[in-house]
């Protein structure tokens, strides 16, 4: 199990995760730089407050992210649909009729 261990305030916080060293290092960097321009905005914040500021805006951003997830979903869907039809027409063309 790695762990990883977050700074805010001089506060430190140890994770534990059973994710990779690298995805536990990149969530880190992340969530150190999301705290400090938390921190650099509101200087006075107490460590609770921005970490709970800095779980909204990610949580705020995976919304989004999974927003757009599913519009390129419908997309994909619906043109490879097209690609389908298109394929069976090329496949199966109308008869003549006789």
């Amino acid at each position: 199990m790695a762990s990883i261990e977050i700074f805010i305030h001089n506060h430190s916080f140890n994770i534990r995760s059973d994710e990779k060293e690298a995805h536990l290092a990149e969530v880190k960097r992340l969530v150190q730089s999301e705290i400090k321009s938390i921190i650099e905005a509101h200087p006075r914040m107490v460590p609770a407050e921005v970490a709970v500021l800095a779980a909204v805006e990610f949580s705020s951003r995976f919304l989004h992210a999974r927003a757009q997830v599913e519009i390129q979903k419908e997309t994909l869907l619906s043109r490879a649909g097209d690609i389908l039809e298109r394929i069976e027409r090329e496949l199966n063309p109308p008869h003549p009729s006789a």
